[in-house]
């Protein structure tokens, strides 16, 4: 069981994170903006699962803080990838773990959230829908 923070400005992808999360023996605690993540003590966390686009503070700062404090991160987004740059690839190279691409599957968050808090760090990816 981990004590996982999840940042993200839209209330009903919070829900659904702590659901799934909380499913898994999770213990959640919930933020609105990467300026309410930020206030937290991050160090109380096993894991931050962050949205990258937010209105306040994106979630590459709260990655910055997260990956400061010594906390793994999976960034969830479905941003834009014709701009050129993928938002889940810098994600990445700013101290991500690990990133989710929306839609994702309880199973996929679990899997993600398993893969950055037990054993050895994941090899950094993005993981994509999987559809069966």
């Amino acid at each position: 069981m981990a004590k996982i923070l999840i940042v993200d400005d839209n209330a009903m992808n919070r829900e659904v994170l702590r659901l799934v999360l909380e499913s898994g023996t999770h213990t959640v605690e919930e933020a609105e903006d990467g300026d309410i993540a930020l206030a937290f003590d991050l160090t109380a966390f096993d894991l931050v699962v962050t949205d990258i686009f937010m209105p306040h503070v994106s979630g590459y700062e709260v990655i910055g803080g997260a990956v400061a404090a010594g906390v793994p991160v999976v960034a969830v987004s479905g941003g834009d990838r014709l701009s050129g740059q993928d938002p889940l690839v810098e994600a990445l190279n700013r101290g991500a773990l690990l990133a989710l691409r929306k839609p994702f599957s309880g199973a996929q968050v679990l899997g993600a959230v398993a893969e950055c808090t037990t054993g050895t760090p994941p090899r950094k990816r993005v993981i994509e829908y999987a559809r069966s």
